[in-house]
């Protein structure tokens, strides 16, 4: 990671006057698709994958999804 990365999407967000929502569940970037309205499209295996959310139980994800 470069030293930089983190600086840019508050800068975007700044530049564009939106708000930023801080997921609480790591996903894989390209096994998403959000809409619109922030409906967010995931599938099962890129949140139940041992690599990403392994302290959450089943249940705990379903609730934060």
């Amino acid at each position: 990671m470069w030293d930089q990365d983190n600086l840019v999407v508050p800068k975007v967000l700044e530049i564009e006057q939106l708000d930023r929502y801080k997921a609480p569940l790591v996903m894989e970037g390209g096994a998403i698709h959000v809409g619109d309205q922030g409906t967010a499209l995931v599938t099962e295996n890129c949140l139940f994958n041992p690599n990403r959310n392994p302290q959450l139980l089943r249940g705990q994800i379903d609730r934060r999804s």
